[in-house]
């Protein structure tokens, strides 16, 4: 079966984006990430969760420029897949897709584990956690600093 065939036999399968047992499937984000589907994995997790090249660089340990570099030759490898999922608040989990099994089987990838050989990105990936929930805290003071002068504006009070 020429690649032609088998591309039209996958795009027939149905629209971009299906549910199939309350899953998404991922096929295309767009035409241009066709013939990239390591990217399109990572282009869709951004998109998921309003992640920017950015932020993935910073979570990968790379810079902006790099990070795009491997978008558009589509070479992730499967741990670079597994962190951009974490740090887009995701796992990746294998599903079983035999019909006859009564129960779903699963197994879901534990970072921890799965990357106990490998100190540095763990401590890159809790670096990043560490980043995340600290901007998080800023902007709740800031947040919460604008809501007292508020109040004391208005004369408010709890």
């Amino acid at each position: 079966m020429s690649k032609d065939a088998i591309r039209q036999q996958i795009t027939s399968f149905g629209s971009a984006l299906r549910k199939i047992d309350n899953m998404e499937i991922i096929e295309t984000i767009d035409d241009p990430w066709r013939d990239r589907p390591k990217s399109n994995i990572v282009k869709w997790l951004m998109s998921k969760s309003s992640k920017t090249t950015s932020d993935i660089a910073t979570g990968l340990g790379c810079s902006k420029a790099y990070l795009n570099n491997k978008l558009h030759r589509n070479s992730f490898s499967l741990d670079d897949i597994i962190k951009v999922a974490y740090i887009c608040g995701y796992s990746l989990t294998f599903t079983s897709n035999r019909p006859e099994e009564n129960e779903h089987k699963s197994f879901q990838i534990d970072l921890g584990e799965y990357f106990k050989h490998n100190k540095w990105a763990l401590i890159r990936l809790f670096n990043y956690d560490q980043d995340e929930k600290e901007k998080r805290r800023a902007k709740y003071e800031t947040l919460k600093s604008e809501l007292e002068h508020m109040k004391k504006e208005y004369g408010f009070d709890d």
